[in-house]
């Protein structure tokens, strides 16, 4: 089992976001639409949370793997770069069978809170973009 202290070193090199570089790279992309993007992260988000949790829970490996792979790519998507490595984290456990330590799943619950006011405040304020 992974201690809570090694499981905050592995990750404190990566930042909560990347400085809002990908949100950027993305709006540049899809103009307006970035708002809706981001809203539609942060509307899913407590769903995939509460889907880790019961994974956690009930010890399904399988679930766990799915759910943490779907918020992985989410997350790396929009630039959350240590929410990202954390659910690669318990992805690589889910698929090899296992259960994370639950210090992964409170460090990842720890990221998800602050994400919301992060993304909003990296969020570039030209163009007609709006987060909810």
């Amino acid at each position: 089992m992974e201690t809570r202290n090694a499981i905050t070193n592995d990750f404190d090199h990566l930042s909560l976001l990347d400085g809002g570089h990908k949100i950027g790279q993305l709006q540049a992309e899809v103009g307006g639409q970035i708002g809706e993007i981001i809203n539609t992260f942060l509307d899913t988000l407590p769903r995939r949370l509460r889907a880790l949790n019961r994974a956690y829970a009930d010890r399904d490996a399988s679930l766990l793997y799915i759910e943490a792979h779907k918020l992985k790519g989410a997350a790396a998507m929009l630039g959350a770069e240590r929410l990202s490595a954390i659910c690669l984290r318990m992805e690589q456990i889910g698929k090899a069978g296992g259960i994370p330590d639950e210090a992964l799943l409170r460090a990842m619950k720890s990221d998800a809170r602050l994400i919301p006011d992060a993304m909003k405040q990296s969020l570039p304020k030209s163009g007609n973009a709006s987060v909810a």
